[in-house]
């Protein structure tokens, strides 16, 4: 739709002083409207040949893989080759390009993933990653349009029919994509801005990270007794799970996704709300203190607690005695996850055995330095819900400013840095 129909279908009224209409919508009068072949280029990656795969090397080949959601992340299919040839190195990456995936399934949005390149390390291109070498604009300002869905729905409506089921875009189709362009110095004050708050979202991350190693240690620690808090000297005791808890198998019971009735605990408890309830007052329900664990399925052996509500068929209750403490006897569990996970039996799907109770064996001080243990945690997991609430709370901000100042809904002060 040209500057002209637009007009006629949203009105005169709807035009606002110092903006223009364009084929994005309203940009400021300043800003031009071009395609991105006039700021940069796009290219290619090349098929290196996975003969010469190494798992170790000078070069490290960067493929679709590494950039999956958007994230450059070089330990996930490592593929290396020792040396190149000269016209290989023309697919070194280099510091400042935009690498971008350009295959993907037919009817999903599993491509188009851009990752900015803020150092050099020895890349290289791979097949079906292209990267976009800005040469006249501000790279990072570029970056952040990538990742806007006025860039997003031009990328996809692009694509064209591969092999099966994928599909493709093609470099000339990412060239002529067209973006919102304002002078260079709001290009930079507006990429500096949203940098910032990258930086806090990497800064909480990172916390989160720690945290979450910090809690790792912990276990090695104090869930085998090599570190101990110092009122407690009493000997640790071995035990059969059978004579820490009573089990109870979960009920097949008729649900909604009403939120009405009883929540139902299911596989979706381990990542937060319920997603069915239930009426059926005659179920197999768990109070507060009992311990979960996933019976059958593909995850069987995962456990949690601090659950109210009725268990679905796929869990068990271990209802424990007063021998063990509830959030003690989960983290153990949780612990020993690999271990639980390697004795399931099933070759459709997978179940914890029948004699798990008695196969399963815990060695435990007393009741009052698990709970302490248990409480060590939980503070810890406090923390780490506080932060992932932090990093949630940033990404979405940054996702609003970056719809105020990348349309220039919102404009920067240029004047100062």
């Amino acid at each position: 739709m040209n500057a002209k129909a637009q007009k006629a279908k949203f009105g005169e009224a709807s035009a606002r002083e110092g903006y223009k209409l364009t084929k994005l919508g309203w940009i400021p009068k300043e800003w031009d409207v071009i395609k991105i072949g006039k700021v940069g280029k796009v290219q290619g990656g090349y098929a290196f040949k996975s003969s010469k795969f190494t798992s170790s090397g000078k070069y490290q080949v960067v493929k679709m893989a590494n950039l999956y959601n958007g994230v450059l992340d070089l330990f996930r299919s490592q593929s290396f080759l020792c040396k190149i040839s000269n016209s290989e190195k023309s697919f070194i990456i280099n510091e400042n390009d935009i690498l971008l995936t350009l295959t993907g399934t037919v009817g999903k949005r599993d491509y188009g993933h851009t990752v900015f390149i803020s150092d050099t390390n020895d890349l290289l291109l791979n097949q079906r990653v292209g990267r976009i070498i800005i040469l006249d604009a501000n790279p990072k300002y570029i970056y952040y349009l990538t990742k806007t869905e006025r860039f997003l729905n031009q990328f996809y409506y692009s694509a064209r029919g591969g092999t099966g089921n994928q599909t493709n875009v093609s470099t000339l189709d990412v060239e002529s994509l067209i973006i919102p362009l304002p002078p260079l110095p709001e290009q930079q004050k507006i990429a500096q801005i949203l940098s910032t708050w990258d930086k806090a979202i990497e800064i909480t991350e990172k916390l989160i990270q720690a945290k979450t190693q910090l809690k790792k240690g912990l276990m090695q620690q104090l869930l085998t007794g090599k570190k101990r808090f110092s009122e407690f000297t009493d000997s640790w005791k071995e035990y059969h799970l059978d004579e820490l808890v009573t089990k109870t198998k979960g009920s097949i019971v008729a649900t909604s996704s009403e939120r009405k009735g009883i929540p139902l605990i299911d596989t979706s408890a381990f990542n937060g709300e319920p997603e069915y309830y239930t009426e059926d007052t005659n179920a197999k329900k768990c109070k507060i203190n009992d311990v979960l664990i996933l019976w059958d399925g593909s995850k069987a052996g995962r456990v949690m607690t601090n659950k109210v509500g009725v268990v679905g068929s796929t869990f068990s209750i271990f209802t424990p005695n007063n021998k063990i403490h509830n959030e003690f006897l989960t983290i153990r569990m949780i612990y020993d996850q690999k271990r639980i996970m390697a004795v399931r039996e099933g070759s459709g799907i997978p179940h914890v055995p029948k004699d798990f109770l008695d196969w399963y064996r815990v060695t435990v001080p007393n009741y009052s330095e698990q709970e302490k243990i248990a409480n060590a945690f939980k503070n810890i997991d406090i923390e780490i819900y506080k932060l992932n609430q932090t990093l949630k709370l940033i990404k979405k901000r940054k996702i609003g400013l970056m719809q105020k100042l990348l349309t220039g809904e919102v404009r920067v002060n240029t004047n100062n840095n």
